[in-house]
Order: C-alpha cells, then sequence, then structure tokens
C-alpha cells in the first residue's frame, strides 16, 4: 500500500513539474522554433567585425571602451558608440529593435544621444 502512493505522488509531481512544457506544446510553442529578427543592416554593408561576434560582444566592446575613456583618459573610436553612429544612424531601427527583441535595456542612452527615426522633443514646445 505504501509503495502505492508513494508512486502515485511521484507522478502527480511529475504531471505537475511537466505541465508548462505540456501547455507550451499544445500551444505550439514548441514547433515554432527560434525566430529571427531582421535588423537593419549598416549602410556601409560591413561593420568593425562580422555579425556573429557583434551580436555576441558588442556590449563588451562598448564596455571597455568606456573604461579606458572614463578611468584611463584614452579615448578612441574605434569601437565607441560615436562609431557605431556612423553606420547605424537611427537608434530605433537598429539598437531599439534588438534590445526589445532579446528583452534587455541597456543602459548607454541614459546619459548618451543617440538619434532615433522618431519625432524627438528638443527642450520646451
Amino acid at each position: 500500500m505504501n509503495k502505492l502512493i508513494a508512486i502515485f505522488v511521484v507522478l502527480i509531481f511529475g504531471v505537475v513539474l511537466l505541465s508548462p512544457f505540456v501547455v507550451n506544446a499544445i500551444r505550439g510553442g514548441m514547433s515554432k522554433g527560434v525566430s529571427k529578427l531582421d535588423i537593419v543592416l549598416p549602410s556601409s554593408g560591413k561593420c568593425i567585425k562580422d555579425k556573429e561576434y557583434m551580436r555576441a560582444n558588442h556590449m563588451d566592446l562598448l564596455k571597455k571602451e568606456r573604461v579606458k575613456a572614463v578611468r584611463d583618459g584614452v579615448r578612441t573610436n574605434d569601437y565607441s558608440l560615436k562609431n557605431c553612429q556612423t553606420c547605424h544612424q537611427k537608434r530605433d531601427e537598429f539598437c531599439d529593435r534588438c534590445h526589445h527583441f532579446v528583452g534587455v535595456k541597456p543602459e548607454c542612452f541614459e546619459c548618451h544621444y543617440y538619434p532615433t527615426g522618431k519625432k524627438e522633443c528638443k527642450g520646451r514646445e
């Protein structure tokens, strides 16, 4: 009798743990695969590094550039946000779309101005 109760408890526990996966499969979430975001390519057609590297490491490049500029006083345009702006001119078409897609909020634009394609308020109206 105790074995039967133990099996029943394990079965219920398993059903509870697997229920989110079952619901997702029923709704078609597992069959959809990973969606891709179409982003606006740079006007020059080429970035400072290849696309896969930049997708994975651009934040590290910008952070290292920030440390060099703020702490060491060395300012270069190699991996600076200003250099990004030369090709990726509208923040809403590039940075904002991608960051929104992956669910992150960058801190860059709290201090740095980076134009968007939207009408922006320039002071008081």
